[in-house]
């Protein structure tokens, strides 16, 4: 069983502070039992180049700050649509635009405007 939790926003200096709000996760990563990773993000940086750079590991472009106000279904092999394919159950707590881009991907899903 993998789980596998991206936060987008989440500045890396609020986890790894002492009294984060992170007791759980903070646990596991000092019992190796999970891995901590930051990525970087250049601008653009609204949510859809954000999503799509974590995703797919594309570098975002002007077009998707344009396309981040009408988001379609993402076609670049990324690593949600090889996680389906493979049978993976997946489930997606956040911004509606992950079911925009990943529609009928995740088996449980509650999408916030």
């Amino acid at each position: 069983r993998v789980v596998l939790m991206m936060v987008d926003a989440l500045r890396t200096d609020f986890v790894w502070q002492k009294g984060n709000g992170f007791p759980f996760t903070m646990g596991k990563i000092r019992a190796s039992e999970a891995v901590a990773y930051t990525t970087r993000a250049h601008p653009p940086t609204v949510t859809l180049p954000r999503i799509k750079g974590m995703i797919a590991g594309d570098i975002p472009g002007f077009l998707d700050i344009v396309a981040n106000f009408n988001s379609k279904e993402m076609r670049e092999d990324n690593i949600i649509t090889r996680a389906k394919a493979a049978g993976r159950n997946l489930t997606m707590f956040g911004d509606e635009t992950w079911l925009k881009l990943f529609p009928d991907s995740f088996t449980r899903s509650d999408g916030t405007t």
